[in-house]
């Protein structure tokens, strides 16, 4: 979506604001979705909360302040008034923009993690994978380092993917091909546990099956 239909549609979500159409324009500017990501509900609900959030923050304090200016007029121990700008309030609202900005900031980043895990979850099928289940959770497992994409996180799944199979199944176990797990109800299955339990067995990790 472009970002003449993105600030459309946000203003149109904020309804009634304080802030101007250029306010409005250069947060949106800062905040675009990624490149290719069309913005999703979670988008919306997101900025729009950020906006109102500052926008009632900043008239609070601007109410405050007003009110400030208006004692130190009426005070008789200060005859020549000079109009409070508040350092403190304009601190404030720096503050707590940056706080808002860094809260986003990692919304985004999780939000393109999560993206990433699915993009490699997805990638399971495509690797007809033996073990779904075993895969899906290493996916979850990997540490996603700044900067990976999904072809280096897809490589790492699958070395520790590999190494699971091979940790549970021995070093037989056929870790794609689209086998998959047998049912637990059917002899395939009793046939893998009988198999697995006999190989551990002989590694010494279980009392032989008598």
């Amino acid at each position: 979506m472009e970002k003449e239909k993105i600030l459309s549609t946000l203003t149109e979500k904020l309804g009634k604001t304080s802030f101007s159409q250029k306010t409005l324009e250069t947060y949106v500017g800062k905040h675009l979705p990624s490149e290719g990501t069309e913005p999703d509900d979670a988008y919306w609900a997101l900025h729009t909360e950020v906006l109102k959030t500052l926008e009632g923050q900043y008239n609070h304090d601007v109410a405050e302040a007003v009110e400030e200016a208006k004692k130190n007029f009426a005070s008789p121990q200060n005859p020549n008034p000079k109009p409070n700008t508040t350092p403190l309030a304009d601190d404030a609202i720096t503050k707590r923009l940056e706080a808002l900005e860094k809260a986003l900031a990692d919304e985004k980043k999780k939000s393109s993690m999560d993206m990433l895990r699915n993009s490699v979850l997805e990638k399971g099928q495509e690797l007809k994978v033996s073990n779904k289940s075993l895969w899906n959770d290493v996916v979850k497992m990997v540490e996603i380092a700044d900067g990976m994409d999904d072809t280096q996180l897809t490589e790492s799944a699958k070395k520790l993917y590999e190494e699971r199979l091979k940790s549970y199944l021995g070093e037989g176990a056929t870790p794609y091909g689209g086998g998959g797990t047998a049912s637990p109800d059917s002899k395939e299955y009793e046939k893998e546990l009988d198999d697995f339990f006999n190989r551990k067995a002989k590694e010494g990790k279980f009392p032989e099956k008598k």
